[in-house]
Formats: C-alpha cells, structure tokens, sequence
C-alpha cells in the first residue's frame, strides 16, 4: 500500500518551499499527496472561499505537471492550527508529515505550529526551512 504525505500550508513562500519537498517525498515514495490549510474559525466565509480557490489552483498545477505520477487530495479545516493538522494527519494515517518552518506569522527559528506539530503529531513530521543564503 502506497504511503500518505500531508503538506501543511499557509500558502507562504516558506509553505511554497515546503511544498517542494512534500512533492519530492510523494513523487520518489510513490505516495499520495495531501495537502492542507486551516483557517481558524472566525476567518469567515471569504476567507474559506479563498482557501478552497488557492487549494484547487495548486492541485490543478500539481496534475497538470505531474499527471497521473502524482495523486493530491487537498484539504480544508478549521480550527485551532496544529490540532486540526494532527487530527487529519491521524484520519488519513499520514506517514510523514511536512511543514514550513514558519508561516505568515514568523517567530524565532521554529513557528509555533511547526513546534505544536514536532510534539503532538501522530506521525513523522519534516520541517522545511529554505537553504538561506551566504
């Protein structure tokens, strides 16, 4: 049975960065692709139409690219942002899961997220930080 890689995004360059990696790991472990954002629950309906817009779109790109090499699931939640990515990572029994450093919010060297997800996640978890330059 192939294997399941979630990619959390805040669709940040950091996230975009991430989103290479999730695809390398899917694409050279034959696996699946999920990807998902979360919006907090006063964000409203806007903001949830924009998610779903921007998911669409990257799945789109995604297919289009790799075709039938690449299987993505894309995903919405909502609710606090590490436990909802926890508890979908539990739903689908993802293997590995993959973040951004930081998000839209930076702080320090690891994102409050990216740190509730090392602790709390039922799987693996990758975080990506782009190679910074010299």
């Amino acid at each position: 049975m192939p294997s399941i890689v979630l990619l959390a995004t805040d669709f940040s360059s950091v996230s975009d960065y991430a989103m290479g990696v999730a695809v390398e790991n899917a694409r050279r472990g034959r696996s699946a692709l999920h990807i998902v954002h979360v919006l907090l629950s006063d964000e409203g309906e806007a903001s949830l139409a924009d998610a779903q817009r921007r998911l669409h779109a990257l799945r789109d790109t995604l297919t289009q690219r790799f075709g039938e090499e690449l299987t993505v699931t894309i995903h919405v939640g909502v609710g606090p942002h590490a436990s909802t990515i926890a508890k979908l990572a539990q739903t689908i029994d993802a293997d590995v899961l993959i973040v951004g450093t930081h998000g839209t919010h930076r702080r320090a060297v690891l994102g409050s997220v990216a740190e509730a997800l090392v602790r709390s996640a039922p799987c693996t978890v990758v975080v990506a930080r782009p190679k910074m330059a010299t």
